[in-house]
């Protein structure tokens, strides 16, 4: 038995996109995989990921059947981001899976964002010693700014980091929200676990100190000047 959407969440899709089509042949359009999740991509103008998420255990079956669910998390979360200038992908819908009548899992559809790179592939590229310290600023800034909003990130690393190069200048977006959690990052220990995480998830492992001076000047200077 295949994977069911509701008609109100088929309803929320983008016109010719056939999520139960999708998900019956998924290793088509698959581009990666956990074992609770996996990422699938629709080619188009615009393209769209798909997130599946598969309860792997009783209490993540029970959890994802309520707010929040991961997916729900994703989609409030890309929205809050955008609403306060956060860069981060166009988020479409959201709902659950069902096998028959059973809850499997829930969904997130995502437009994708053209012309961008992972953060992680491009510092571990020979880029020239300007660009790289521009995009290890440019990291500890848009870390600074998602604190500033009162959010505890949980996964920051430079793997959910992509960027977008305009005129040599790096414009970050953030993405992966399923850990991400609203309201709980305006304490100084989850913030400092974010840092410390997002200094530790470099593409060699942790960061050079350069590397981290130049993260944590941009943090604190724009921590200080947003408002």
């Amino acid at each position: 038995m295949g994977f069911r959407v509701s008609a109100r969440a088929r309803a929320k899709l983008p016109d010719g996109l056939d999520l139960e089509a999708l998900l019956a042949d998924p290793a088509a359009h698959c581009v990666k995989t956990k074992a609770h999740r996996s990422v699938l991509h629709v080619a188009g103008q615009p393209g769209y990921f798909v997130k599946v998420f598969h309860p792997v255990s009783v209490r993540k079956r029970l959890t994802g059947l309520f707010p929040m669910s991961l997916a729900h998390r994703e989609y409030r979360v890309a929205r809050l981001f955008l609403a306060n200038g956060i860069p981060t992908y166009r988020p479409v819908a959201h709902g659950w899976l069902y096998r028959g009548w059973m809850p499997a899992g829930s969904w997130f559809i995502s437009e994708e964002i053209e012309g961008v790179r992972s953060l992680t592939d491009l510092l571990a590229e020979e880029s020239g010693r300007d660009l790289h310290r521009k995009l290890m600023a440019a990291y500890g800034a848009i870390v600074a700014r998602v604190h500033r909003m009162g959010v505890f990130l949980r996964d920051v690393n430079a793997g959910n980091m992509l960027v977008r190069l305009v005129d040599g200048e790096p414009l970050l977006y953030v993405i992966d929200h399923e850990m991400t959690r609203p309201l709980s990052g305006y304490g100084s220990v989850r913030r400092s676990r974010d840092i410390d995480y997002a200094l530790r998830s470099g593409p060699r492992g942790a960061y050079s100190d350069e590397d981290r001076a130049v993260f944590m000047e941009a943090y604190e200077t724009t921590l200080a000047a947003v408002r």
